[in-house]
């Protein structure tokens, strides 16, 4: 939750901080400081911006692409980007977006102006400022607040993974980056593996190829521990861990479940917190530029870290899932990447399956297979269905075993959220429905581009035959769903989905040739007020 409660500037910090002198309308200039090229840096970045200017509104705050510095995964490189804002009077605040920055801030005391590290781990092992106060664990060092979770830490993730079966000889995978986060990274991260009963373990370091650290891996190793890899792309990471289910070695990750799609066994850590963690740093903005002591805000972040596993992998390895945690398991088959993952949105258009939360004993695979087959069926029936569905919502429901549904996506009017829970959560064989769609902001702006982007798409004499028979000229009678900046539009899905959020664009769907791809996606820049453009179109030929 985030913390409310203000704090006054004392005198001696009102002076070392002459931003919160300015006046109350006044612009304040935001810099970023990252660690490296990382494909998740874009999406982070943008939702940290989007939440500090839904509270705070433009013109009152500039996020300039020249104030964004970005290292090159060692830690020279990013000591000299943090210098590079720190020093620059045209920057009020900066913001770290990375474990290298956020631990090259903390480490470095009192600061000129006011500092936010996103990401800090390992606050308890490592040499982290820190005091009590009354409103929870602070930095208590002037003009800096950082950002850890107070949930998730390597022995409790140890912990749950041993539940899988008992292992005393690990192997922990560790960035290449990270290995002077502390003078004995090594020894601190093997101290730990042994209070979690892993008596022997050994650490290693990965740099941009997962081909040395296989052949690092000790021919003893019973598991190994994988944790965050950021110079690793997802193909690199489906590579790793294809070869070491190969080898019937089973891999626990720490700090979130994508992993898990990916192939590891099981993974622990919230199904992902970017938007937990964009929230924290915008609310931190919003109160140091209200006059709040950035060393004085909390530092702690609750995120409810769960056990994640998949089932493809368990079967490899022999493991089955007991009925104890069908609670408490996210479950998952191995992520297909040949279909693409739209980082904005996190959308594909087909239905995708999970596998089942119950031991194998009750069901067999074929079982499970016809009955998410059926059931997947009849979810993509009712959602066409609705009568407020359009080319501007995007929605992917998750089977969840053969009972329960997990619904994602972004829908652009808000009582579509609630239609799609109770159209899916009516299906006789469904149990429980885990709703959570994103309601699309409300903006006049939003709907202008919603607008220009579907006529510039369907219009476009290349893309006009993919426009649905019911959306032509003439044939809107009794197929209208929405109304949009005076203009209707057709319900049901189309091949090109066109989600709007804050300017920013997702087209979603599948074309025919890699031409109308780049079509579509030349048409959608051309519209006015247009920000960006992520094109998710697979091409699959007839």
């Amino acid at each position: 939750m985030l913390h409310r409660r203000l704090i006054n500037y004392c005198l001696a910090t009102l002076l070392a901080c002459p931003l919160l002198f300015a006046p109350a309308q006044a612009q304040t200039t935001i810099g970023f400081v990252l660690d490296g090229p990382w494909e998740r840096n874009q999406e982070a970045r943008r939702l940290i911006e989007a939440g500090i200017e839904e509270a705070l509104g433009n013109p009152r705050v500039a996020f300039p692409a020249a104030k964004r510095v970005t290292g090159s995964w060692t830690r020279t490189s990013v000591a000299s980007a943090f210098n590079r804002l720190i020093e620059d009077p045209d920057v009020d605040l900066v913001i770290t977006l990375g474990l290298l920055s956020s631990h090259e801030a903390v480490l470095r005391g009192p600061m000129p102006k006011p500092v936010i590290a996103s990401r800090v781990i390992g606050s308890e092992i490592l040499d982290i400022p820190s005091k009590d106060s009354n409103v929870g664990r602070v930095s208590g060092v002037q003009n800096l607040t950082y950002i850890t979770v107070e949930d998730l830490d390597l022995r409790q993730s140890i912990t749950e993974f041993q539940k899988f079966g008992r292992f005393t000889k690990a192997s922990i995978l560790v960035s290449e980056a990270f290995r002077d986060l502390a003078p004995n990274l090594e020894g601190i991260l093997q101290e730990e593996l042994a209070k979690s009963g892993v008596s022997a373990s050994q650490v290693v370091f990965v740099g941009n190829s997962v081909v040395p650290a296989l052949s690092a891996i000790a021919p003893n190793t019973q598991a190994v521990i994988l944790t965050l890899l950021p110079q690793l792309d997802l193909e690199d990471y489906a590579s790793l861990l294809g070869v070491l289910r190969n080898r019937r070695l089973p891999v626990y990750s720490v700090g979130g479940n994508i992993f898990a799609q990916l192939g590891a066994l099981a993974g622990w850590g919230p199904a992902d917190s970017v938007d937990e963690f964009a929230a924290r740093i915008a609310s931190n903005v919003v109160r140091i530029i209200g006059g709040d002591e950035a060393g004085e805000l909390p530092v702690e972040l609750s995120v409810k870290p769960r056990l994640a596993i998949n089932v493809e992998t368990a079967g490899v390895l022999g493991i089955g899932l007991s009925d104890e945690w069908q609670d408490a398991l996210l479950v998952f088959n191995t992520l297909d990447l040949g279909t693409g993952s739209p980082s904005m949105m996190g959308m594909s258009d087909q239905v995708p399956t999970a596998a089942p939360r119950v031991s194998p004993q009750r069901l067999t695979q074929e079982q499970i297979k016809r009955e998410q087959a059926k059931t997947a069926a009849e979810i993509r029936k009712r959602i066409f269905k609705l009568r407020n569905f359009s080319a501007f919502d995007a929605v992917s429901p998750k089977l969840v075993g053969v009972d329960e549904i997990v619904l994602l996506g972004y829908v652009y009017k808000p009582g579509l959220k609630r239609d799609l829970e109770n159209t899916v959560g009516s299906i006789k064989r469904i149990d429980t429905v885990d709703n959570q769609i994103e309601v699309l902001p409300p903006s006049q702006n939003d709907d202008e581009i919603r607008v220009g982007v579907f006529r510039a798409i369907y219009g476009h004499p290349s893309l006009s035959r993919y426009l649905p028979k019911s959306s032509k000229a003439g044939a809107f009678e009794g197929s209208v769903a929405v109304s949009v900046d005076g203009e209707f539009f057709p319900r049901g899905p189309h091949p090109i989905q066109i989600l709007v959020k804050r300017g920013d664009v997702a087209l979603i769907g599948r074309v025919s040739s890699a031409s109308h791809r780049q079509i579509a996606d030349t048409q959608a820049k051309s519209v006015p007020g247009v920000s960006s453009v992520e094109t998710y179109l697979r091409v699959v030929s007839k």
